[in-house]
Parts: structure tokens; sequence; C-alpha cells
């Protein structure tokens, strides 16, 4: 044994002292240890021992049996937190009628409890800093008996310890760390252990520190220089509400020093009663025909218990499906199973428009408020134009592409908002018209612009007899979304000068032909596609006098304009 005073002899006459105040003063003897062992006063509820059944705030307590202190003293219910939610004492409260747990009360919850029994709990982390390999590790009170200055009775059964004298002469720099623990919803906290430090000499030191949310240690409490020993409790307050808190056992500077031992380490703080869960409102989107999940939401303090999302109202022109259990819910209030926040809405067929539904949240106590969820249902088609350059043009000669059209598309909406379109343009053509025009630039799928030529006046199936006119259009669909629409426009094709198709506009037969139209007012064989050239519903002498103007070469085919279009 390393020289050091000896305090036996003032243990040995301290035990004898409580010996003989337990045989002379067994009622006040019995007081004390009855208050110390059996209840706790947590901001005014006693902390008992007894046997815990689950209620709720406000909830009466049935009876079961009566629990006394040592002294028989009638103890009244406490509200505890376990992790199954609040648990109350169902004690007398002392009128012989069941207790009601209060609305409001101050919670005492144990977020870390660690006496070590089996040894380092999951979580924990040792820092072996010094020049050996001893450090923390866990020990047992029995075998610790016959060593230097060990005080029975203060580290029982399993703890942990740092022992600078079994190292010999060996640095020690040694860290035992707690978990991160979430206090977020705790106050008031407060951290208790059990120690035993053995001081020998120089700068030998040990150190309890804490820091929040990964920062700086900072010290709590510092020993060095002599013994300390017993249960401490330290506030820590000012890591109140905060989600990263961890604890740590630092002993260091010891070099062939004593040792420095821990146990039963405990971070408790108060709950206030849990307040109502608060259902959020949201608004969603979603498109004809398409089901869209959407999820509740609501804010809550944890307390009691998990939430339960409650449909209270349901949609005017639609479904709601639980996600979970998979079934159409039909009737109102309806809970979600397994705690559960989503469902499915299904817009009815063809139905676009407004929609809604409400729910409340309930946290096994209190339900929330009444929350909305709006919904747009709009359509997923997309809108598009169509634009030409002129509404007709020309028959064209043989083999010639001068007389021409070009149709352009325009999106003017799309709901899905699609990244790029495929295009597929096509004619449609009058019950008389068998030859379409020809595309000679774009018109493929990926162009919004087509441009084509009106047939040669060596092809009269090109032209409608009955004056009706063609058009041309296009299917516009979205790569990302596969939705589509169709655009088209109209457009006319007038007759070239080349009456008889001979390959010759405006040479003498032609002439003849529109001459002897004009005089009487037909040309057989050989017939204008529509004779009413001035477009005034009727076939007449004006109409005759256009066509002499044109047999006098007056007006050149391209000086027959709208609205009176020689066609």
């Amino acid at each position: 044994m390393k020289p050091r005073f000896n305090t036996n002899d003032f243990f040995a006459v301290l035990v004898f002292v409580i010996v003989l105040m337990q045989f002379c003063c067994p009622s006040l003897w019995a007081r004390s240890t009855a208050t110390s062992q059996a209840q706790k006063v947590v901001r005014g509820w006693l902390k008992t021992n007894a046997l815990l059944l689950g209620a709720a705030f406000g909830q009466q307590i049935e009876e079961t049996e009566t629990f006394t202190d040592d002294n028989g003293s009638p103890l009244y219910y406490v509200v505890y937190l376990q992790p199954s939610g609040f648990v109350i004492d169902p004690a007398d409260d002392g009128t012989g009628s069941p207790a009601t747990a209060p609305n409001t009360a101050a919670v005492q919850a144990v977020i870390l409890d660690a006496d070590f029994t089996g040894g380092l709990p999951p979580g924990w982390t040792i820092i072996d800093g010094g020049s050996s390999s001893h450090t923390w590790a866990p020990a047992r009170s029995d075998d610790w008996t016959d060593r230097d200055y060990w005080e029975d009775g203060i580290l029982n059964g399993n703890f942990m310890v740092v022992d600078s004298d079994s190292a010999g002469e060996e640095d020690l720099d040694e860290q035992l760390i707690t978990p991160a623990l979430d206090c977020s919803n705790l106050e008031s906290l407060t951290l208790t252990f059990t120690h035993q430090f053995v001081y020998y000499s120089g700068f030998e030191a040990a150190a309890v520190d804490i820091r929040v949310n990964g920062g700086q240690w900072q010290n709590l409490l510092f020993y060095q220089d002599s013994d300390a020993s017993g249960e401490v409790e330290v506030d820590i307050s000012f890591a109140d509400n905060q989600a990263n808190v961890q604890i740590r056992w630092h002993y260091y500077d010891a070099y062939w020093d004593y040792y420095w031992g821990i146990d039963d380490v405990q971070v408790k703080g108060l709950m206030s009663s849990p307040e109502p869960p608060v259902a959020q409102d949201d608004s969603v989107q979603t498109y004809l025909g398409t089901a869209e999940t959407i999820e509740l939401q609501a804010t809550d303090d944890g307390l009691p218990g998990p939430l339960t999302y409650i449909i209270t109202s349901l949609p005017a022109h639609g479904t709601l499906e639980d996600v979970d259990s998979a079934l159409i819910i039909s009737t109102t209030p309806y809970s979600l199973s397994n705690n559960d926040n989503e469902v499915i809405y299904t817009p009815d067929a063809d139905y676009t428009g407004p929609d809604e539904f409400t729910f409340k949240a309930n946290d096994g106590q209190s339900d929330s408020n009444i929350a909305t969820i709006t919904i747009d249902v709009i359509s997923s088609e997309i809108s598009a134009h169509v634009t030409l350059d002129n509404l007709w043009m020309y028959q064209n000669v043989p083999t010639s592409t001068n007389s021409k059209l070009t149709a352009s598309v325009s999106i003017t909406d799309d709901a899905l908002r699609n990244s790029s379109y495929s295009y597929e343009w096509e004619f449609i053509l009058p019950d008389d018209v068998s030859t379409p025009p020809t595309i000679i630039d774009g018109g493929t799928s990926s162009d919004p612009c087509c441009t084509f030529a009106a047939p040669g006046c060596d092809q009269p199936d090109g032209l409608s007899d009955s004056g009706q006119a063609l058009t041309i259009r296009v299917t516009v669909t979205g790569d990302d979304y596969d939705n589509s629409v169709q655009a088209e426009a109209q457009f006319g094709i007038a007759l070239l000068g080349d009456v008889n198709n001979d390959g010759v506009v405006n040479d003498v037969a032609d002439r003849a032909i529109i001459n002897t139209f004009w005089r009487t007012g037909a040309a057989d064989p050989y017939t204008f596609t529509d004779c009413n050239i001035n477009c005034d519903t009727a076939v007449n002498v004006a109409d005759r006098a256009i066509a002499n103007a044109v047999w006098r070469g007056v007006l050149g085919q391209n000086s027959v304009s709208s609205p009176c279009p020689l066609r």
C-alpha cells in the first residue's frame, strides 16, 4: 500500500453512531429512510414505487389498492413517463374516492439510466488517450473490497472504473462519454451519478464535462487534491430543449496514482402535460383521371403517444383510399390504420375543378383542430394553335412547287409542362378531292412547322369541284407524359389559268374558255371549281367581268386575290 493518512478509525466510529441511532430512535430512522428510499417529490407530485396503470390526463383513476409509506401515511397518485406513454399510480387520493389524473402536471422523464450491469451500455464511448492500455473498464464491488482506501457501500455491484494504481508508471488520459441524448422536449435537466475518486498526488484530476450539439466541452465538476465520493446531482438546465447532449467523465494527468469509479448515471428532465397536436391545411394539384397520394401533416410534442389521423369529411368529387389498409373510405369519422398519415385521392371520371376533404389528428388524449386539404383537379390536355401564312394558294404548273403554304403550331398551354413534344402532320380532304398537297419542308415528328405545295394543274383531282376547303391537322404529343392534343387549320386551292390543263397558263386556248364562261356562264366541257368568283353568293355578270379581265390579261393570276380568287 502507498503511504497515506488512514481514516478507517473515523469510519468505524461513524458506523457505530448510525447503528446506535437505529436502535435508540427507530421512528426517526424509519421516517428518514422512507422519505429517501420510497418517495421522491417532483414538482409537487409524489413519485413512488407503486404499481403503475395506464391512464390519460383528466381521466378518472379507479382505486385498486391503497399504498402507504413506511409510517402508514397514504401515498398520492403521480404521473410518470414510460416508453408506452403516461402512466399513473392509482393510489387513494386521501378522500377514499378514485383519483383523477391532473390535466396539467409536471412529468419527470429519465432519458439516460445506466447502472452498468452487463458492462458498458450500447452507445457509450471510451477514449484511451494514455500511454498504456489501461482505461475505463467494467468492475464489480466485491472484487474491490481489498483495494487501498476503498469505501464499501458507495459503488455497489457493477460500475465503471479507471485504475491508475494498476497501470503503474504510465500516463493516463481517459474519457468515458455518454451517447448523444435528445433532450429537445425536456426542461430542468439534471445529471446524477454515484462516484468514488481516490486522490494520491500531483496533478491527478477527475472532471465531469458536458457538450451541446457537438460543441466544445464545458466543465461541470472538477476534483483534484482530495478524495471525493457519494451521490452527486448537477443542474444542467442550460442544455434544456437541446437535441444533442453528451456527458463526459475525464480522468487525466494521472501517473501511478489511484482510481475513479462511477455508477448509477441518470439524466432527468421535466415535461409539462402534452399539448394537443396541430393539424395543418394543405393544397395539392392533380390531373384529370389521375390519382394522387396525399400525406397528412400535423405537429405534436410526441406525448402521450403516436398520432392517429382521422378523416372527418370526404371529398365531393372523388374518393379517398387508406394507403395502409388499401380500403376505400366510405364513412366519417375514419381513423387511418396503424398511425399512418397517407391517403390516395382519385378524382371522379371526367371531373375537373376544385375539391376538398378535412381531417384531424389525435395524440391518444386530445384532438387537434380540423384541417382542410384543398385539391385542384386540372385538365391534362395540351392546348395548341395552328397558323397559316395565307388562307389559299393556286394550283401549280406541272413539276413546280412555287405555290405553297406554311403551317406552324404553337403550344399555348400544357398543365403537365412537358420538356419536349412530337408532331404528326396530316391532311384532311373533302370527299371530292383525292390528291393531297405535297409536303416539301418540315412536317416530321420533330418539326413544329410544315410547308406544303398545291397539286399541279395537271392534277384536277387535287381541287374540290364543290368548293370545299382542305384541312391541315397536327397531333402534338408530350414526350414526358404522353398527353396529346390535335390542332388544325383550313385553306383553299385556287384554279390556275391553265383551264385546259395543257401545261401552259393564259394561252389563247385558256382565254377562249374563260371568255366563253364570261359570255354564257358555262364553258363545257371545262368547268371552274367555283364560278362564284367574287364570293357574293351569286354567279352573275360580276363573276363574268372578272373572268373576262383574266382572259384579256388585265388581271394576272396573282392579282386575283381574296375575296375574289379565281378558284
